[in-house]
């Protein structure tokens, strides 16, 4: 989800639709050892407790990974999942509508409408204090808030900090321009006359020297890190685009490499938003004594684990039988 104002609001939301249409079933969910998402055994039980045919919400949702769990724990619930990104999910299912370009700050609804309403770090990402009047504006008498949010010492925050880290270094230790700059001597490989001029020239001994070099700090940092995603990545791209060079010539490499810069600045934008983004207890307790405010009751605070790791805040409030 983008929303807020960290930097420019169109390139954020540009960066966000671009990630989340490569796929990804999660802003930060890594996988589990037996394959599984986080959190997915911890939504099912929940929604599976929604009455039959509940109408629910979805703040945030990205690629849908909430709705997915809640189709397939519930057997009629149906759901409206909205995000301010453009989001184009590749399953799509006839309960479950997606909306692109819908801030939460500005739902398209004005009435009561939803049995429940839920979020998976995606809704502390706009203004809260806006979004919960929102929310309330929509809920039907009796129905339900769920939402779990990014806590500061949370597993997610903690990998964050680590791939923000692996971010600036490919970003500013001269790892791109020094792969930029092996585009043009492995270009030379398969040219008639080529291997002689890598021979002779000794700049293309010296780019060599530079990135041989840098690589050598990207596997050791990918080595001793829990979140090496970005630099295996990097290195990923790098072999696409010097493979592309020998054999399509320095277009071909450029553009590919420019494709996985872009994925890079996408990336560390998402992670600032994410850690610029995390509540803390004092703003937790203002969101519940503001939901009471509204009519919400039983509005709990609680932890989220999964396994040994703390994975964020949730919260739990119920709208008073009337409105």
């Amino acid at each position: 989800m983008v929303d807020g104002g960290l930097s420019d609001d169109a390139e954020r939301r540009a960066a966000w639709s671009r990630l989340w249409a490569q796929g990804g079933a999660g802003s930060f969910l890594d996988v589990t050892a037996d394959g599984n998402l986080p959190l997915r055994d911890h939504w099912q039980a929940w929604f599976a407790t929604l009455p039959a045919g509940a109408h629910v919400l979805d703040i945030a949702t990205g690629n849908g990974i909430l709705p997915r769990w809640l189709i397939a724990a519930h057997p009629s619930a149906t759901c409206d999942a909205i995000d301010l990104a453009t989001i184009q999910p590749s399953w799509q299912h006839e309960r479950v509508r997606f909306h692109g370009g819908v801030a939460a700050e500005q739902l398209p609804w004005r009435e009561p409408r939803f049995d429940a309403i839920v979020s998976q770090f995606g809704a502390e990402y706009g203004d809260l204090d806006v979004i919960v009047g929102q929310l309330t504006a929509t809920a039907n008498p009796g129905s339900v808030m769920r939402l779990v949010l990014h806590h500061p010492n949370s597993r997610p925050s903690s990998l964050a900090d680590e791939e923000l880290r692996h971010a600036h270094w490919l970003l500013h230790s001269g790892w791109m321009s020094v792969a930029s700059e092996m585009i043009e001597p492995l270009s030379l490989l398969l040219k008639p006359g080529g291997p002689g001029r890598l021979a002779k020239e000794r700049r293309f001994a010296v780019m060599r020297q530079r990135f041989d070099a840098l690589q050598a700090e990207r596997v050791r940092r990918s080595m001793s890190s829990v979140c090496p995603d970005l630099l295996e990545e990097a290195g990923q791209a790098a072999a696409r685009a010097f493979g592309l060079a020998a054999r399509q010539g320095q277009n071909a490499a450029a553009k590919a490499l420019a494709v996985f810069a872009t994925h890079l600045g996408d990336n560390a934008i998402r992670l600032v938003d994410m850690r610029t983004h995390v509540v803390d207890t004092d703003q937790m307790v203002k969101i519940q004594a503001l939901l009471a405010a509204l009519g919400w009751r039983q509005v709990d605070i609680s932890l989220v684990h999964e396994r040994e790791y703390l994975m964020g805040w949730a919260l739990q409030a119920q709208r008073l039988g009337m409105v």
